[in-house]
């Protein structure tokens, strides 16, 4: 049930007159939604905007470390990857790469296979 804004009275649906006063009714535009977008700082130059999607994907291609940082769209300091939403996936990618690893992640001595 709707309430038309001239004269008050109720009315069903997506009326665009109100059937009392026969008022116009102007509905707004719905705001657009605006994608989550981050900044991504490493060794070697600061990158983005990205969403998170692109941001998932590029940790599990190895293209940003752990080491990197991060930052939102209107944020002014960054935070490490591994302190942000997407700490789970790193963590992850790094956990795999020390499995990976050759030398053991304490000591630096040699694996044996």
């Amino acid at each position: 049930m709707n309430l038309c804004p001239t004269c008050g009275s109720e009315y069903e649906g997506d009326a665009k007159e109100c059937p009392a006063c026969e008022a116009e009714h102007h509905v707004a535009a719905p705001e657009p939604i605006e994608v989550f977008r981050v900044y991504i700082t490493s060794k070697k130059s600061d990158l983005g905007p990205f969403d998170s999607d692109t941001v998932r994907k590029m940790i599990q291609k190895g293209q940003i470390s752990h080491t990197d940082y991060i930052r939102g769209r209107n944020e002014f300091s960054w935070t490490p990857l591994l302190n942000s939403e997407f700490s789970k996936e790193m963590a992850e990618r790094v956990n795999t790469q020390r499995l990976t690893s050759t030398t053991c992640p304490r000591c630096g001595g040699a694996l044996v296979a």
